[in-house]
């Protein structure tokens, strides 16, 4: 086991104090275990880091780690993310681990390696490191880590330090910022970037209010699989009352909802309730307000459950469906 010199970790660097040379891989791995079978993550996650951090070359660290990840049958991406790590250092390393599997589990193994559709992100263990550390509040480190996928390229980490600095996540708000970040991740072609910048050009938020950018944006973001954007396409066009687009607007409804949007749910049933670009279907309508009550957020949940009620008094016979 390592000693607290190990493992004690500074929050502004994650530099491991007292360590002449790396830890043995394998001992840095059991430890890291150990902290996540007792529920101690966080300095388990600050273990990880600062484990990659101090051996950016050891493609054999970063390959156990993964396969720890795997063997606890938690954190799957962040296995594939490790593999491919180890994989842009010293593919040769990678293959001799692999090969050394026992045949039943080396099938799997290489699955994990299939290229990423999309492409991965170039910082995407930062990114990886840096939202769970936001997540745990450890904002500072979040930040840097940010900083630092910045730096190896990565678009999603510019969209995350965006988020900081519009909700003010370990920095003071900053709007200014945020749009300059968010913006930029969303030309570069990150489709949730592209969903922020809608949002906010179609509420004039930190932007010159523009329906018609934001409509750009929207449908950009759904080409890239946003589904909350294509509800909000379907929303803009039903608003409009302009009857020859209702059709489309359940379309878009439809696909939302397909994509397990839950606010997507809520539109695609009323369209079905009232016959808005599509015949009546009561039956559908209320399926759709069941399912997005199940999965919805909050203010979701509460639109459908006053409109399912609403519903079923009105169609009594499909109460016990």
């Amino acid at each position: 086991r390592l000693d607290e010199a190990h493992v004690n970790c500074r929050p502004a660097t994650f530099e491991l104090e007292a360590a002449a040379a790396p830890p043995p891989t394998w001992t840095l791995v059991d430890h890291w275990v150990q902290l996540n079978n007792t529920n101690r993550h966080a300095e388990g996650r600050r273990l990880l880091e600062g484990a990659l951090l101090y051996t950016p070359g050891d493609a054999r660290l970063t390959c156990r780690l993964a396969c720890a990840l795997l063997a606890l049958n938690k954190r799957r991406l962040w296995a594939k993310v490790l593999f491919r790590d180890a994989n842009a250092r010293s593919p040769e390393v990678l293959q001799e681990f692999i090969s050394g599997l026992p045949s039943a589990r080396r099938a799997a193994y290489e699955a994990l390696l299939a290229p990423p559709d999309p492409p991965s992100d170039p910082g995407e263990l930062s990114l990886l490191l840096g939202e769970e550390a936001v997540v745990a509040g450890e904002y500072e480190a979040g930040l840097r880590l940010f900083h630092q996928g910045i730096e190896q390229g990565s678009v999603a980490c510019t969209f995350s330090l965006g988020l900081a600095h519009q909700f003010g996540r370990g920095i003071p708000r900053n709007d200014p910022e945020a749009v300059r970040l968010i913006r930029k991740a969303a030309e570069a072609g990150l489709p949730q970037a592209m969903h922020n910048l809608a949002v906010r050009l179609e509420a004039g938020t930190g932007v010159r209010q523009d329906a018609a950018a934001a409509d750009r944006w929207y449908r950009k973001a759904a080409k890239g699989g946003v589904a909350i954007s294509m509800a909000n396409i379907g929303a803009a066009l039903i608003r409009a009352r302009d009857t020859t687009k209702q059709a489309e607007a359940f379309d878009w409804f439809r696909r939302s909802a397909e994509g397990e949007c839950p606010r997507g749910m809520l539109f695609l049933s009323r369209s079905y309730l009232q016959g808005i670009g599509v015949p009546r279907d009561p039956a559908a309508g209320i399926g759709w307000l069941r399912k997005a009550l199940e999965l919805g957020e909050p203010d979701v949940k509460a639109m459908a459950a006053t409109e399912l009620e609403a519903a079923l008094r009105r169609h009594p016979n499909l109460r016990q469906r």
